[in-house]
C-alpha cells in the first residue's frame, strides 16, 4: 500500500527538492492536480484498510452448529452475506479504483513500464489480501478437529490403570491423582491452543491474536498520512471521510445488474 501511493504521489510531477503549492513541473503544464489525485489513492488505501479489517475480525462460521442446528446455519447465512459483501468492496471497489487511478496518470505521461510495475503491486495486494481471507475462512477440516476433542476426553480414562499403578507403587493416592489432573489439563490446554489458532485475528479475545484493527486501521493510516506530509508539506490536512469514486459507483451499478 505504501508503495503504491508513493509511486502517484511522487511520480514525475513537479521540480525535485520544490515543494512549494506553485506549479512546477507537470504539474504547470496540466490541469491535472497531483494533490487531489494522490489524496484519492490515499483514500480508497484506507478505505481498503479498514473494510479487510472489518472482514478478517468477523466471527468464525466454519464450527459444526453452523451446519447443523438452526441457529447455526442462520447465522452462517447472515455472515456469509457479509462476508461476500466486504469482500465485492475490497476488490471491486477499491482494487478497480487503484486501477483506474493508474490510468489517470498514464494519460498524464506515465511511462508503461512503471504502470507495469504500479500493476505488479496492485496484483501482489490484491494476492496478500486472498491468502487472509482464506486463512480467515478455510480451517482445520471438521473430522480432524472432532477427533482431537474426542481425543482429548477419552485418552485419560484409558490411562487410568497406569495411574493407578502409579499411585500404588508410590504409596501415595493424592500424587496418582494429581498426574491424573495435570495430564487431562495438558491434553484439554494442547487442544485449546490449536483452537486459538484457528482464528490468529481475534486479539480483543486472546492474548495471542493479531491486532488486525490496529495494523491495518491505525498504522496504515499513519504510514500514509505521514509519507503525504513528506511529498505535499504545503497541503492542508486531508480530510479522512471515506470517498467512493464515480467510476467505481459506476462499476458497481452496472455489476448489480449481471
Amino acid at each position: 500500500a505504501y508503495n503504491i501511493y508513493s509511486a502517484h504521489a511522487n511520480w514525475d510531477w513537479r521540480i525535485p527538492n520544490h515543494t512549494t503549492a506553485n506549479p512546477t513541473g507537470r504539474d504547470s503544464r496540466t490541469k491535472f492536480s497531483s494533490l487531489h489525485h494522490s489524496d484519492q489513492v490515499l483514500t480508497t488505501l484506507l478505505d481498503m484498510g479498514q473494510e479487510l479489517a472489518q472482514l478478517l475480525t468477523l466471527p468464525c462460521i466454519t464450527r459444526a452448529r453452523h451446519r447443523v442446528t438452526k441457529q447455526g446455519k442462520h447465522e452462517y447465512s447472515r455472515l456469509t452475506v457479509l462476508n461476500k459483501q466486504a469482500m465485492r468492496s475490497v476488490i471491486a471497489l477499491h482494487i478497480n479504483t487503484l486501477t483506474l487511478k493508474c490510468e489517470h496518470i498514464k494519460q498524464e505521461g506515465l511511462p508503461a513500464n512503471e504502470a507495469s510495475r504500479i500493476r505488479q503491486w496492485e496484483h501482489s495486494m490484491l494476492q496478500q489480501i486472498n491468502i487472509l481471507r482464506h486463512i480467515k475462512t478455510y480451517r482445520t477440516p471438521q473430522a480432524l478437529r472432532s477427533f482431537a476433542r474426542l481425543f482429548v476426553i477419552i485418552l485419560p480414562g484409558f490411562y487410568a490403570p497406569y495411574f493407578a499403578q502409579v499411585a500404588r507403587d508410590l504409596r501415595s493416592l493424592p500424587f496418582g491423582l494429581i498426574f491424573t489432573l495435570l495430564t487431562s489439563i495438558a491434553l484439554t490446554a494442547l487442544f485449546e491452543s490449536i483452537r486459538v489458532l484457528e482464528d490468529p485475528f481475534v486479539a480483543t479475545t486472546t492474548l495471542d491474536g493479531i491486532d488486525i484493527n490496529d495494523e491495518l486501521d491505525a498504522l496504515l493510516r499513519a504510514e500514509l498520512i505521514d509519507a503525504r506530509a513528506f511529498f505535499f508539506t504545503y497541503a492542508d490536512k486531508l480530510d479522512l471521510k471515506p470517498l467512493i469514486k464515480e467510476e467505481s459507483k459506476k462499476f458497481l451499478d452496472t455489476s448489480k445488474h449481471t
